[in-house]
């Protein structure tokens, strides 16, 4: 009899591990297989191994990267921190829809701010080179992440325990000693999320004549041609990539299984000093995005040469957006399977679903061909693209899909298994509309990501195709101009347009599954 039922109990659970592990053999395969290339070449060849102890100039590049990348991810933080404050209590009227366009703006990639901050420090005669103009891009990058996820932990705080405090300590006390606390695990989410991401990019190191650990990696490929040089040479930013997501993983999970409070936010009253930072945060969150606007707008010069712009990179378009539309198909079965995975897993699964953040985008590009040449599989179709946004955005799509998983009453999902008959029916006809509002939103904001990705898909594009990124940065070396402005223009609507319909559908709460 116990036999029977763990039988059929292993038969149930076929299905999700067979599911599990195609997920696992699309995201980490590549990667994998590049890992067990290089470590046969370390034993054919033991002086590959010095590549990946950074010394010398490498050592340099290192400490130059895990600098600014700190930084970036310190500054986002604290910024998010001060205009998340003033924003959570935007919660009624119009203003608690406008709060969230920031996280609109989050898959513009860096390389459009690059070109509105260069306009913007050329004007005032700034220069448009080195580290400080580096950071300003990639902090502002970044910000709309860093504010976002700062948003959602204020969101979070019970506005009871708040009122509590304010009976016994000033309301300035109660906002370092209470509210900062609460939100504590979303700024430490965003921190190691924006570190990740900016030890990851060079698009922006590049246009302002700064070398940094990621860029090393892109060239010592390009010039060898060998992908084992290429994944031990990364072995020290991948570590650290990887710790920092390790210990941002218990922010994360917080971030996202909270649920947003059903209380209004208290208003509290800040000493002058605490209330000018909270200002200034604001005028800084509000700089970026208008900097953003106007300059594209007045660089573009007008809605003719947008046309003009756009129909000239017509092919460019119309590959990026094939392969921004397959990988946010894709990715939606694969955000299913991992955050099934992710309600009722340890911090092993954790890791593993946020890892492939760590990992530069130019050595999932190199991962995903080496791949496909050895195989046979995808090699030099418009697809094998297409599987490196796969590598690099399913975990925006896992997250985003539990986190509206979460939002559901898991009694329904229950009784679905009870009351629903086998399996099969109770998932395509319970949980898989339960669900599908996540699923939308996570296929949403991969796909405005993808518009913009550039790193892996730079190594991965056929000989005779391109996308409007690879254009756009192409463009960008030779300076701006108002071609280049149209189209930043055209891409950074579409993927602002792109997140506001997945935080629409991420805020979808239907009559049977609504928090």
């Amino acid at each position: 009899m116990a036999k029977d039922a763990a039988h059929m109990g292993l038969v149930h659970r076929l299905p999700s591990m067979a599911a599990s592990a195609l997920w696992a053999l699309v995201v980490f395969a590549p990667v994998l297989l590049l890992a067990a290339e290089s470590a046969a070449a370390a034993l054919a060849d033991p002086g590959l191994l010095a590549l990946a102890a950074p010394t010398g100039r490498r050592l340099g590049l290192m400490a130059n990267t895990l600098g600014l990348s700190a930084a970036v991810a310190l500054s986002a933080a604290a910024v998010g921190l001060l205009a998340g404050s003033v924003l959570w209590e935007w919660d009624a009227g119009p203003w608690s829809r406008l709060r969230w366009l920031p996280l609109a703006l989050m898959p513009v990639p860096p390389y459009i701010h690059a070109l509105s901050w260069m306009t913007v420090l050329d004007w005032l005669g700034a220069p448009v080179s080195g580290w400080a103009p580096t950071f300003l891009v990639e902090f502002m990058a970044y910000l709309p992440l860093g504010l976002g996820l700062s948003l959602v932990g204020f969101m979070g705080v019970d506005a009871q325990l708040v009122e509590a405090a304010r009976l016994s300590r000033p309301d300035g006390d109660v906002f370092t000693r209470v509210v900062v606390p609460l939100v504590a695990p979303a700024l430490v989410a965003a921190g190691g999320l924006v570190f990740a991401f900016t030890a990851a990019d060079y698009s922006v190191p590049t246009l302002f004549s700064v070398n940094v650990y990621s860029l090393e990696v892109f060239s010592d490929f390009s010039a060898t041609n060998q992908a084992a040089r290429a994944m031990i040479l990364s072995a020290p930013i991948l570590l650290v990539t990887l710790l920092a997501l390790w210990g941002s993983q218990s922010g994360i999970r917080s971030v996202v299984q909270r649920e947003a409070s059903s209380r209004p936010a208290p208003r509290l009253t800040y000493p002058w000093w605490l209330g000018t930072l909270r200002l200034l945060g604001l005028g800084v969150a509000c700089a970026q995005v208008l900097v953003l606007l106007i300059t594209l707008v007045s660089a573009s010069g007008g809605p003719g040469s947008v046309a003009y712009a756009v129909s000239s990179a017509s092919r460019d378009i119309a590959f990026t957006l094939l392969q921004a539309a397959t990988t946010a198909a894709l990715c939606v079965p694969l955000a299913l399977v991992a955050a099934g995975r992710l309600s009722r897993g340890g911090s092993a699964w954790w890791l593993a679903v946020v890892a492939p953040l760590a990992v530069p985008s130019p050595l999932v590009g190199i991962s995903v061909l080496r791949l496909a040449g050895a195989s046979g599989l995808l090699y030099g179709s418009w697809l094998t693209p297409v599987w490196g946004t796969l590598v690099r955005f399913t975990p925006v799509a896992c997250l985003v899909a539990l986190a509206q998983m979460k939002r559901i009453d898991p009694q329904l999902f229950e009784a679905a298994d009870l009351y629903g008959g086998s399996p099969g029916r109770a998932w395509l006809a319970v949980k898989l509309p339960l669900q599908a509002a996540g699923l939308a939103a996570s296929a949403a904001l991969v796909f405005a990501f993808t518009v913009g990705e550039m790193g892996s898909t730079l190594l991965t594009v056929p000989p005779g195709s391109s996308t409007v990124t690879i254009r756009v940065f192409n463009y960008l070396h030779y300076g701006g101009s108002d071609v280049v402005a149209g189209l930043c223009l055209v891409m950074a609507a579409a993927m602002a347009a792109s997140g506001l319909i997945g935080l629409a559908m991420f805020n979808h709460r239907s009559r049977e599954g609504g928090g």
